[in-house]
């Protein structure tokens, strides 16, 4: 009886908590490009709570290649063109993950499966340019970056 009890302030906890979310977040279309039921990969979204911009980035399939491609949505909600990183550059870079600093500062990662290395970009709170993706580790059969900040320390998880 216990169990059933716990179980139950669980769920309520989870559907009142997932309510509480739904309720800060807005909804926006998709991102120009994106194509949901073609050979594009999953879609990955944060929304920045300095700017209010919602950030966009998936595995664009161009050609033979994937490329990693970036949107932006305005607080009214009408997403940017793509920017590509990789483009038409015969490799493929996939599984982007994104994190945002207290600044406002979002930072992307990457996989790019051709070169054995996972990337990392930012851009400032505000800002308009990305930074030139660095590598910040190397190795084969690396995926799914995923990233964290501890204080004034990013730290970077991944698959190998």
């Amino acid at each position: 009886m216990l169990f059933r009890s716990l179980l139950v302030i669980v769920s309520c906890l989870s559907v009142c908590a997932s309510g509480a979310l739904m309720a800060r977040s807005r909804s926006v279309d998709l991102p120009h490009r994106y194509q949901p039921s073609s050979q594009d990969r999953q879609l990955v979204q944060v929304e920045n709570p300095v700017d209010g911009r919602i950030w966009s980035a998936w595995a664009f399939r161009s050609g033979s290649e994937y490329d990693i491609a970036l949107a932006v949505a305005d607080e009214n909600g009408v997403w940017s063109e793509p920017l590509f990183f990789g483009r038409d550059d015969g490799r493929d870079q996939v599984d982007p993950a994104f994190v945002i600093h207290e600044s406002g500062s979002v930072l992307v990662a990457f996989v790019d499966l051709s070169a054995g290395q996972i990337l990392l970009s930012a851009i400032a709170a505000g800002g308009q340019t990305w930074s030139r993706p660095l590598p910040v580790v190397a190795g084969p059969d690396l995926r799914s970056p995923s990233m964290l900040i501890l204080g004034d320390r990013l730290v970077l998880a991944f698959r190998d």
